[in-house]
């Protein structure tokens, strides 16, 4: 779903400790995070608008000083 030609940060279970994001791309950072399942329709449905959310705020310089990133976990 969330290949390397969409602009949210994916991240795994190594990068969760204590319930807590430890990616240096989230430290001091706030964020939210999709929590998805590729075969589900659902959240195939969240991907464009979650790849604009993530193309705006991790990437685009208007928005890259504001402390908040996009991520995604695939959860299978």
């Amino acid at each position: 779903m969330f290949d390397s030609k969409y602009s949210v940060f994916k991240l795994t279970d190594k990068d969760f400790k204590d319930d807590r994001v430890k990616s240096s791309k989230f430290t001091n950072k706030y964020g939210y995070i999709l929590f998805y399942a590729p075969w589900c329709p659902h959240c195939q449905s969240k991907e464009h608008f979650w790849s604009y959310l993530g193309n705006q705020f991790n990437h685009n310089p208007e928005y890259k000083k504001i402390n908040f990133r996009i991520g995604a976990v695939d959860v299978t």
